[in-house]
Protein backbone atom coordinates (compact mmCIF):
# COMPACT_ATOMS: atom_id res chain seq x y z
CA UNK A 1 0.00 0.00 0.00
CA UNK A 2 1.27 3.48 -0.77
CA UNK A 3 0.35 6.75 0.83
CA UNK A 4 -1.72 9.55 -0.66
CA UNK A 5 -0.70 11.13 -3.94
CA UNK A 6 -1.35 14.74 -4.99
CA UNK A 7 -2.51 15.24 -8.57
CA UNK A 8 -1.21 18.57 -9.87
CA UNK A 9 -4.00 20.95 -10.86
CA UNK A 10 -6.71 18.99 -9.07
CA UNK A 11 -7.84 19.38 -5.47
CA UNK A 12 -7.76 15.67 -4.82
CA UNK A 13 -5.65 13.13 -2.94
CA UNK A 14 -5.46 9.42 -3.66
CA UNK A 15 -4.28 6.41 -1.67
CA UNK A 16 -3.68 3.06 -3.34
CA UNK A 17 -4.76 -0.11 -1.56
CA UNK A 18 -5.68 -3.60 -2.76
CA UNK A 19 -7.53 -4.57 0.45
CA UNK A 20 -11.17 -3.85 -0.46
CA UNK A 21 -12.42 -4.27 3.12
CA UNK A 22 -9.89 -1.76 4.40
CA UNK A 23 -10.84 0.64 1.62
CA UNK A 24 -14.50 0.43 2.63
CA UNK A 25 -13.66 1.05 6.28
CA UNK A 26 -11.40 3.97 5.42
CA UNK A 27 -13.97 5.49 3.05
CA UNK A 28 -16.59 5.46 5.81
CA UNK A 29 -14.11 7.03 8.26
CA UNK A 30 -13.29 9.81 5.80
CA UNK A 31 -16.98 10.49 5.12
CA UNK A 32 -17.80 10.74 8.81
CA UNK A 33 -15.04 13.30 9.39
CA UNK A 34 -16.91 15.94 7.38
CA UNK A 35 -13.64 17.43 6.08
CA UNK A 36 -13.93 16.36 2.47
CA UNK A 37 -16.18 17.52 -0.34
CA UNK A 38 -16.21 14.07 -1.92
CA UNK A 39 -14.98 10.61 -0.94
CA UNK A 40 -14.86 8.05 -3.74
CA UNK A 41 -13.89 4.44 -3.21
CA UNK A 42 -12.43 2.58 -6.19
CA UNK A 43 -11.52 -1.06 -6.64
CA UNK A 44 -7.93 -0.44 -5.53
CA UNK A 45 -7.83 3.20 -4.41
CA UNK A 46 -9.53 5.87 -2.35
CA UNK A 47 -9.91 9.43 -3.62
CA UNK A 48 -10.93 12.52 -1.67
CA UNK A 49 -11.63 16.04 -2.91
CA UNK A 50 -11.16 19.12 -0.74
CA UNK A 51 -12.06 22.80 -0.96
CA UNK A 52 -8.87 24.87 -1.42
CA UNK A 53 -10.70 27.95 -0.10
CA UNK A 54 -11.12 26.27 3.27
CA UNK A 55 -8.04 24.06 3.38
CA UNK A 56 -4.56 24.62 1.97
CA UNK A 57 -2.75 21.89 0.06
CA UNK A 58 -0.42 21.33 3.02
CA UNK A 59 -3.33 21.11 5.48
CA UNK A 60 -5.22 18.72 3.22
CA UNK A 61 -2.23 16.43 2.84
CA UNK A 62 -1.57 16.47 6.60
CA UNK A 63 -5.21 15.67 7.38
CA UNK A 64 -5.26 12.93 4.77
CA UNK A 65 -2.05 11.31 6.07
CA UNK A 66 -3.32 11.50 9.64
CA UNK A 67 -6.70 9.94 8.77
CA UNK A 68 -5.08 7.21 6.69
CA UNK A 69 -2.70 6.30 9.51
CA UNK A 70 -5.41 6.15 12.19
CA UNK A 71 -6.01 2.48 13.09
CA UNK A 72 -9.26 1.41 11.46
CA UNK A 73 -11.17 -1.64 12.57
CA UNK A 74 -11.67 -4.02 9.67
CA UNK A 75 -13.68 -6.96 10.86
CA UNK A 76 -16.47 -9.17 9.70
CA UNK A 77 -19.52 -7.47 8.21
CA UNK A 78 -22.24 -6.39 10.63
CA UNK A 79 -24.13 -9.61 9.96
CA UNK A 80 -26.94 -7.95 8.03
CA UNK A 81 -27.27 -9.38 4.56
CA UNK A 82 -29.52 -7.67 2.04
CA UNK A 83 -31.63 -10.21 0.15
CA UNK A 84 -32.67 -9.11 -3.33
CA UNK A 85 -35.46 -10.99 -5.07
CA UNK A 86 -34.62 -11.50 -8.71
CA UNK A 87 -35.82 -13.25 -11.84
CA UNK A 88 -33.41 -15.50 -13.71
CA UNK A 89 -35.79 -16.47 -16.50
CA UNK A 90 -34.83 -16.26 -20.14
CA UNK A 91 -36.51 -12.88 -20.67
CA UNK A 92 -34.46 -11.20 -17.92
CA UNK A 93 -31.30 -13.26 -18.45
CA UNK A 94 -30.33 -13.13 -22.14
CA UNK A 95 -26.85 -14.56 -21.46
CA UNK A 96 -27.78 -17.27 -19.00
CA UNK A 97 -27.06 -20.17 -21.39
CA UNK A 98 -23.50 -19.00 -22.03
CA UNK A 99 -22.85 -18.29 -18.34
CA UNK A 100 -24.40 -21.57 -17.18
CA UNK A 101 -22.28 -23.54 -19.63
CA UNK A 102 -19.14 -21.74 -18.47
CA UNK A 103 -19.70 -22.55 -14.79
CA UNK A 104 -20.89 -26.09 -15.47
CA UNK A 105 -24.62 -26.05 -14.68
CA UNK A 106 -27.68 -26.23 -16.89
CA UNK A 107 -29.57 -23.04 -17.72
CA UNK A 108 -32.48 -23.85 -15.41
CA UNK A 109 -30.06 -24.54 -12.57
CA UNK A 110 -28.27 -21.20 -12.80
CA UNK A 111 -30.72 -19.45 -10.45
CA UNK A 112 -30.17 -22.01 -7.69
CA UNK A 113 -26.41 -21.78 -8.19
CA UNK A 114 -26.44 -17.99 -7.89
CA UNK A 115 -28.66 -18.18 -4.79
CA UNK A 116 -25.91 -20.09 -3.00
CA UNK A 117 -23.34 -17.35 -3.58
CA UNK A 118 -22.67 -14.45 -1.23
CA UNK A 119 -21.61 -11.04 -2.50
CA UNK A 120 -20.16 -7.83 -1.16
CA UNK A 121 -20.49 -4.45 -2.86
CA UNK A 122 -16.90 -3.36 -3.37
CA UNK A 123 -17.59 0.00 -5.03
CA UNK A 124 -20.03 2.12 -6.98
CA UNK A 125 -19.24 3.59 -10.36
CA UNK A 126 -19.63 3.63 -14.16
CA UNK A 127 -23.04 5.28 -13.83
CA UNK A 128 -25.08 6.48 -10.81
CA UNK A 129 -26.09 3.60 -8.55
CA UNK A 130 -24.12 0.99 -10.50
CA UNK A 131 -22.77 -1.54 -7.98
CA UNK A 132 -19.70 -3.73 -8.43
CA UNK A 133 -20.02 -7.00 -6.49
CA UNK A 134 -17.28 -9.33 -5.29
CA UNK A 135 -18.04 -13.02 -4.77
CA UNK A 136 -17.24 -14.19 -1.24
CA UNK A 137 -15.24 -17.05 -2.72
CA UNK A 138 -14.09 -15.79 -6.14
CA UNK A 139 -11.48 -18.51 -6.61
CA UNK A 140 -14.27 -21.07 -6.92
CA UNK A 141 -15.78 -19.36 -9.96
CA UNK A 142 -14.35 -19.38 -13.51
CA UNK A 143 -13.97 -16.00 -15.18
CA UNK A 144 -16.07 -14.83 -18.10
CA UNK A 145 -15.35 -12.25 -20.77
CA UNK A 146 -17.36 -9.13 -21.45
CA UNK A 147 -19.61 -9.14 -24.49
CA UNK A 148 -17.86 -8.55 -27.81
CA UNK A 149 -20.52 -5.96 -28.64
CA UNK A 150 -21.95 -4.01 -25.67
CA UNK A 151 -25.70 -3.55 -25.53
CA UNK A 152 -27.09 -0.08 -26.17
CA UNK A 153 -29.63 -0.56 -23.42
CA UNK A 154 -29.53 -2.74 -20.31
CA UNK A 155 -32.66 -2.62 -18.15
CA UNK A 156 -32.48 -1.20 -14.63
CA UNK A 157 -32.07 -3.98 -12.07
CA UNK A 158 -30.12 -6.23 -14.44
CA UNK A 159 -27.45 -8.45 -12.91
CA UNK A 160 -24.19 -8.67 -14.83
CA UNK A 161 -21.78 -11.53 -14.29
CA UNK A 162 -18.07 -12.02 -15.00
CA UNK A 163 -17.35 -14.90 -12.62
CA UNK A 164 -15.79 -13.79 -9.36
CA UNK A 165 -17.31 -10.37 -9.96
CA UNK A 166 -20.86 -9.33 -10.69
CA UNK A 167 -22.70 -6.03 -10.99
CA UNK A 168 -26.16 -4.53 -10.73
CA UNK A 169 -27.44 -1.76 -13.01
CA UNK A 170 -29.57 0.67 -10.96
CA UNK A 171 -30.61 2.61 -14.05
CA UNK A 172 -31.28 1.83 -17.70
CA UNK A 173 -28.18 2.34 -19.82
CA UNK A 174 -25.55 0.75 -22.04
CA UNK A 175 -23.45 -2.14 -20.79
CA UNK A 176 -21.11 -4.92 -21.83
CA UNK A 177 -21.51 -7.44 -18.99
CA UNK A 178 -23.25 -10.78 -19.67
CA UNK A 179 -26.71 -10.48 -18.08
CA UNK A 180 -28.00 -13.38 -15.98
CA UNK A 181 -31.03 -11.94 -14.17
CA UNK A 182 -32.89 -8.90 -12.96
CA UNK A 183 -33.66 -7.56 -9.47
CA UNK A 184 -37.34 -6.78 -8.83
CA UNK A 185 -36.94 -4.06 -6.21
CA UNK A 186 -36.39 -0.53 -7.58
CA UNK A 187 -32.79 0.46 -6.90
CA UNK A 188 -33.39 4.14 -7.61
CA UNK A 189 -36.02 5.82 -5.43
CA UNK A 190 -36.49 9.39 -6.55
CA UNK A 191 -38.49 10.44 -3.49
CA UNK A 192 -35.88 9.25 -0.94
CA UNK A 193 -33.22 11.42 0.69
CA UNK A 194 -30.70 8.79 -0.44
CA UNK A 195 -32.20 7.72 -3.77
CA UNK A 196 -29.92 4.75 -4.50
CA UNK A 197 -30.55 1.60 -2.46
CA UNK A 198 -27.11 -0.01 -2.82
CA UNK A 199 -23.96 1.21 -1.08
CA UNK A 200 -20.31 0.09 -0.80
CA UNK A 201 -19.66 -2.52 1.86
CA UNK A 202 -23.14 -4.04 1.85
CA UNK A 203 -23.42 -7.82 1.86
CA UNK A 204 -26.12 -9.32 -0.30
CA UNK A 205 -27.60 -12.49 -1.71
CA UNK A 206 -30.05 -13.14 -4.53
CA UNK A 207 -33.37 -14.89 -3.99
CA UNK A 208 -34.79 -16.41 -7.21
CA UNK A 209 -38.52 -15.87 -7.69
Amino acid sequence: MSGPEKFIGEDILVARCTDSKLLTAKAEYFRQSGLWEEVVQGIADLTVKYDPLNMSDAEAEAQFHHAWDVPTFVGAPSGEVMVLEASFGEQDAPDRDVVADRIGVNADGLAAWIAQRGYRISMMGFQPGFAYLEDNEPDQVPTLARLDTPRQRVAAGSIGFLGGRACIYALDGPGGWPIIGRVHEPLFRRDHAEPFLLKPGQMLRFLPT
